[in-house]
């Protein structure tokens, strides 16, 4: 487990960089990783991809530490904290931390 992953995620989250996170995850930001994306597990995928879920859902329904359902145009949509919680401590699989600094260097300007 690394802390240092976590600490960016999280301060990438306090300076409203969801957006960015959302489109490193799906490989639509100069910041993405292809080769991330290709070192993943089939563990790390399906954490990734949960994680992706939760960004998500936080970007359109706000910050949530514990999990939610909302149901929207007959779909029921969920966060998932627990799985967001496990990415980070897994090392953020399909991020790389190179480009997650620089992305907060760059933001941060």
């Amino acid at each position: 487990m690394s802390l240092v992953e976590e600490k960016l995620i999280d301060r990438a989250l306090e300076l409203d960089l969801i957006d960015d996170l959302i489109a490193m995850m799906t490989g639509e930001s100069q910041y993405a990783d292809e080769e991330a994306f290709k070192k993943m597990d089939m563990n790390s995928s399906r954490l990734r991809g949960m994680a992706l879920s939760h960004l998500q859902f936080m970007k359109k329904f706000g910050y949530c530490d514990e999990e939610k359902s909302v149901k929207e145009d007959g779909y029921i949509l969920s966060s998932y904290p627990e799985y967001f919680k496990a990415w980070k401590l897994a090392g953020c699989p399909g991020i790389s931390i190179y480009k997650l600094e620089k992305l907060l260097e760059d933001r941060s300007k």
